[in-house]
């Protein structure tokens, strides 16, 4: 969640599918997590209402962006 949040604290107005803030916002070590583990911080932070999905019915293709 924290690197989520500091992508968007620097590029505000990003937005990219879970799959993508997986692959290229999160500097993983490897091994890397698998999606899962994204997709909940992505739930989390938007059950907290930083982020949001569009469109919000398709969580895993949807885009995620700063709300």
């Amino acid at each position: 969640m924290q690197a989520i949040c500091l992508h968007l604290e620097r590029h505000p107005m990003a937005g990219d599918t879970a799959q993508g803030i997986h692959d290229w916002w999160i500097g993983w070590q490897e091994p890397r997590p698998p999606l899962e583990v994204t997709m909940q911080a992505l739930q989390q932070l938007r059950d907290q209402q930083y982020v949001q999905c569009v469109p919000p019915e398709d969580e895993a293709r949807g885009l995620w962006r700063r709300r």
